[in-house]
């Protein structure tokens, strides 16, 4: 339902899998990732076509026989805002309205954390989705996005028989996803 608005493919479970390595965890995505959305809708990162066939994140699941990495354009490629959505503010699907009812505080049984939470829903159709973003959000898109398709085009079956072969069954013809841009928040929350 986010989807449309051109936001990208909306994570329910945006944290990656605590099996992934600790440094996947420090920069968390990046442009250039491979990998598919798991049923609990998070995404599951495979490898990276930008880094070096022996970049230490490839250590933990590998990269495709005869893996040559893309080369970006580092400078003229890339989009960066920081404050592309401002705190408070809200990506919703079509015919969805999101009211604020006033805030009220919870607090968070022995910790020193609460948060303020406060908002109804309202969709003219059957379904709505909206993402809350108290603290805003940045965003780092690829522009030069058709070097990344032209990559994937070429190499995407390859790509899918090797995971295949390692066992990753669960991942549906076509499903291989490869990252040309996000959003990134420290805080948010989902309604739908």
């Amino acid at each position: 339902m986010l989807y449309p608005k051109g936001h990208g493919y909306p994570l329910w479970t945006p944290e990656p899998n605590e099996q992934t390595p600790a440094e996947y965890y420090d920069d968390g995505i990046k442009v250039g990732d491979v990998g598919f959305i798991t049923q609990d809708g998070g995404f599951e990162f495979l490898f990276n076509i930008t880094l070096p066939e022996n970049h230490e994140i490839h250590k933990w699941r590998g990269v495709p026989v005869n893996f040559k990495p893309l080369e970006l354009d580092d400078k003229a490629g890339y989009l960066t805002r920081k404050g592309q959505i401002r705190p408070g503010g809200t990506i919703h699907s079509e015919g969805t309205k999101v009211q604020d009812i006033g805030y009220f505080n919870v607090q968070i049984h022995n910790l020193p954390i609460g948060a303020n939470i406060g908002f109804q829903l309202h969709s003219c159709h059957s379904e709505g989705a909206a993402l809350l973003l108290p603290q805003g959000a940045s965003k780092t898109e690829y522009v030069m996005a058709k070097s990344l398709h032209d990559f994937a085009a070429a190499h995407a079956e390859t790509w899918y028989r090797y995971f295949h072969e390692r066992g990753y069954s669960d991942i549906p013809n076509g499903s291989l996803y490869i990252i040309s841009g996000f959003l990134k928040t420290a805080c948010y929350h989902t309604a739908v």
